[in-house]
């Protein structure tokens, strides 16, 4: 079950108002958001996270429902559960109303008796790939299903024109799964990045998935731009004399002041398995839960990106460890901000920038080299790249050297997180 955060602002005053739970958790959760001055972002956090859960829902969702011979599968629940830590995983509210996250149409596009899917080893291409996808059904009705299969695919990117659309017969036995057809295509037209919308349509049933196209094109230049791993002295004498720098510190040395790279939400509780993990001896979850970004900026101008993770972002997340921005000013909020989880609720960067003293600095948390072989890793190397040789790169938050060497630096206050023991508040006596 998939962890996402609530509005704390709506769902406690009518926990009060409608029922004998008093909501002091989420009292709790919602005051430690105000200690690192995150209290501004309650609802971007909650349409974010919930969001991102959702897509994370419907590929657990699909991974069942393509494979032969499924007999079924089961949600712990829709709705929130307050129990064992408070496991705050419902796409509905404690009353089984909509949080606004997903609408049923769409959820039941995945999770329905015929699903239509797509089966394809990559969300993220290059222009100068061709698209093969493989198009099955899922079929759970009560006889055969023989609707055809349609499909469409075009552009949800401003600037980009891009349809294609196409038919494939089909017929699936009452219980199984079948590929019906494929889909191919070119993608040459498309010369900017652009993100895509497939639909699948059988009879009364759909379903949607989400692709991102790449130019081919020379990598951008690194010209006038110093790139480097820490803030030595050749940094700060760029910046002293007005240069723009690219900061990708080297993950091992700023360890302590981060978080590692997760792509996927935290599951059920943080403090609940950081404990069941410890005790076993597994490595932690790192507990991070979505990115949150404004899709308008002008960095996104080349790298399309809604508001939260989508599957763009997974190699460049899984390369990333999100910075602890807890000693900057509370105002200050990253271009990629990283949401954590209600036990700690740091404010994370995967990508912040600054100006530092005469110059001007844009940190990158993800490791740009191990990733620029990918479409996607490759189309965010230039992106950042021209976004800070634009005239719009003019970070406003002011810092000398040192105090961003600080920050860097500064050892963070370590939480005492502690797990969850699940047990009653009586004794049960044997007979």
């Amino acid at each position: 079950m998939i962890h996402l955060l609530h509005n704390y602002e709506k769902d406690i005053p009518l926990l009060c108002a409608t029922t004998n739970y008093r909501g002091k958790d989420l009292e709790i959760f919602r005051d430690r958001l105000n200690e690192n001055g995150l209290q501004d972002q309650i609802d971007a956090f909650h349409q974010a996270t919930g969001r991102f859960a959702v897509e994370c829902y419907k590929a657990d969702i699909e991974y069942g429902l393509r494979t032969a011979g499924l007999g079924g599968f089961q949600m712990l629940d829709l709705q929130d559960f307050p129990g064992q830590g408070s496991a705050l995983v419902g796409i509905l509210d404690a009353f089984m109303d909509s949080k606004g996250i997903v609408t049923p149409e769409t959820f039941r596009g995945f999770c329905a008796p015929v699903v239509p899917l797509a089966l394809m080893d990559t969300y993220c291409y290059s222009n100068k790939e061709e698209l093969n996808i493989g198009l099955a059904l899922t079929n759970y009705e009560e006889q055969p299903w023989a609707d055809a299969l349609c499909w469409r695919l075009e552009s949800l990117s401003d600037g980009v024109t891009f349809i294609r659309e196409g038919k494939v017969p089909a017929h699936v036995e009452q219980g199984k799964v079948m590929q019906v057809g494929e889909l191919k295509s070119t993608l040459t037209e498309i010369d900017k990045p652009a993100q895509l919308r497939l639909t699948l349509t059988t009879g009364n049933y759909h379903n949607y998935y989400n692709l991102w196209v790449y130019p081919d094109r020379t990598p951008e230049s690194e010209a006038d731009i110093f790139i480097c791993q820490s803030l030595d002295n050749k940094a700060r004498k760029i910046l002293s004399q007005g240069g723009k720098i690219l900061l990708i510190p080297d993950h091992k040395a700023i360890e302590e002041q981060s978080v590692g790279g997760l792509f996927t939400p935290d599951y059920w509780n943080y403090a609940m398995f950081k404990s069941i993990s410890e005790n076993a001896g597994r490595e932690v979850s790192p507990g991070t839960l979505s990115l949150l970004m404004d899709e308008k900026h002008p960095l996104f101008r080349q790298f399309p990106t809604e508001c939260h993770s989508n599957w763009q972002w997974w190699s460049i997340v899984r390369h990333a460890r999100p910075f602890i921005l807890n000693a900057t000013r509370h105002e200050y909020k990253p271009l990629i901000q990283v949401v954590d989880n209600v036990e700690r609720n740091h404010k994370l960067g995967l990508l912040f920038e600054f100006a530092v003293d005469n110059g001007k600095v844009l940190v990158c948390m993800s490791n740009l080299e191990a990733i620029r072989h990918t479409p996607e890793g490759g189309q965010l190397r230039n992106a950042i790249l021209s976004y800070m040789k634009s005239a719009e790169f003019s970070p406003t938050e002011t810092l000398t050297s040192q105090q961003l060497q600080h920050i860097l630096t500064t050892e963070v206050k370590k939480q005492d997180i502690v797990g969850v023991k699940n047990q009653s508040d009586y004794d049960v006596q044997p007979e």
